[in-house]
């Protein structure tokens, strides 16, 4: 069994310039999740077998090539938020493309004819940055990093005794 979900690949140099804004504007005490670790989750997936990780593969695959003729997906991260219950602190696009919001429903899509679980709330594209978040910051100064994603992974999710490691098992350039 893995545990895995879909992602949206952030490129080393997007990584660092998320990370170096944090570090220049965010100040607080809330533990940082490290700069390789960011992504954005088009649908989280959970533990399956081996079966359902090779068809849902394929379904990825039929699905990424729909969108792989348009090239990279544009972002400009432009805001922040908090998630109150799981304690985090994001960077996001306040303006979902209809591209983006279109694969990620495909996709939860697909998942659903696997028979596995798929939360209901709004797709909300955002990246990471805390973990511990307990409280919304007063944030003088919003962010305006434009990005380009390229690709599109499934990642495995593996707990290790230095934090989460984000393994992808394969990957689609768009």
């Amino acid at each position: 069994m893995s545990r895995l979900f879909i992602a949206l690949d952030i490129s080393d140099n997007d990584q660092k310039a998320i990370a170096d804004w944090r570090t220049a504007h965010l100040n607080f005490t809330f533990k940082e999740i490290p700069a390789q670790n960011f992504h954005i989750t088009l649908a989280f997936i959970g533990n399956i077998d081996k079966t359902t990780q090779t068809n849902l593969q394929t379904l990825i695959s039929t699905s990424i090539k729909k969108f792989a003729h348009s090239g990279t997906i544009e972002l400009n991260l432009d805001h922040c938020g908090h998630f109150k219950k799981p304690k985090v602190y994001y960077i996001a696009n306040s303006k979902i493309p209809s591209r983006l919001q279109t694969l990620a429903t495909e996709l939860k899509e697909h998942i659903l004819s696997l028979g596995i679980y798929q939360d209901d709330r709004p797709y909300l594209p955002h990246i990471s940055i805390f973990r511990k978040a307990t409280y919304q910051p007063h944030q003088i100064e919003y962010p305006s990093i434009k990005i380009k994603i390229t690709s599109v992974s499934l990642v495995q999710s593996s707990s290790t005794d230095h934090g989460v490691s984000y393994t992808p098992t394969r990957t689609w350039q768009l």
